[in-house]
Formats: C-alpha cells, structure tokens, sequence
C-alpha cells in the first residue's frame, strides 16, 4: 500500500510537470472541438526571427481564445490548430466559418504582447496552402501556411 501511494504520487507530480508548460504558460489553452483549422509559417518580430518560448495565439472578434502556439524553432510557429464551432453540441466551443480572428504574438523576453500583421503569403507545400487573405478567416478543414511579422 505505501508502495502503491510512492508510485502514485510520482505520477501525479510528473504529470503537473509535463502539463504546465504545455502553453509556456502566458496564453491559457483553448478549448477544442473536432472543427479544426490549421495555421503554421513564419514568424518574426521587429525583423528578427521570434525566438524559442515566444507564442503566438488566434482570437475571436470576442476575444475567445480559439489557437495557441509555443515557437520551438527561432523564427517558426505551427502547427496550430484552431478550435471552430462544433454545431452538434449546444455551446459555441469555437470560431464560425468564415469569422475574422485576430492573431496576437507575445515575446518572451520584453514580456510585450503585439496585435499582427499577416504579411505576405508563403509557398504551399504537401497538404498546406498558401493563405493570401489580409485577415486571417476560419475555414474548418483547412491548412494554411503564412508569414506573421510585429512591427515593434
């Protein structure tokens, strides 16, 4: 028994440590639903590449947070997905077809949060198109490739 609680409590304690920094903990998690939409591409900021830890995080005109992303590769963001609207339940988990969404990208080390700019759209490659839209729309289905850039 004291066996079992050791074990149980090194899972439970392993567990908290891989889920916090799931987000890098400055965008929360969105919520999900099987509607989904793809995002991924390049990211700078103020013309550098944006940097690991840094995260960028698409929302709703509400402000519902629908997407979050943690850069792993200096100057790299996706696959992100974006929650849309699952029309078979009673609440509205995500983005309407068609909805413009706001991105946002905060970089870690000035802690500053930025409003973005979807800059020019990159080359489609395997199953990702290129996004050539000024505002980024929800497309449920979809896999887009695109340039971000925050001009500080």
């Amino acid at each position: 028994m004291k066996h079992a609680r050791k074990i149980l409590g090194i899972l439970i304690v392993t567990v908290i440590l891989y889920a916090i920094p799931a987000f890098g903990g400055y965008f929360e998690e969105p919520e999900t639903s099987p509607v989904l939409m793809h995002i991924a591409g390049t990211l700078t900021i103020g013309g550098e590449a944006a940097m690991p830890g840094d995260e960028v995080a698409v929302f709703r005109q509400s402000g519902t947070l629908v997407g979050a992303f943690v850069v792993e590769k200096s100057g790299i963001f996706g696959d992100m997905a974006i929650t849309g609207d699952d029309e078979l339940t009673g609440e509205q988990e995500g983005a309407l077809e068609g909805e413009s969404l706001e991105i946002r990208v905060w970089q870690r080390s000035t802690n500053s949060e930025y409003s973005v700019v979807i800059s020019s759209p990159v080359r489609g490659q395997a199953i990702y198109a290129p996004y050539s839209g000024p505002v980024l729309q929800f497309e449920g289905g979809t896999f887009y490739l695109l340039d971000i850039e925050v001009a500080e």
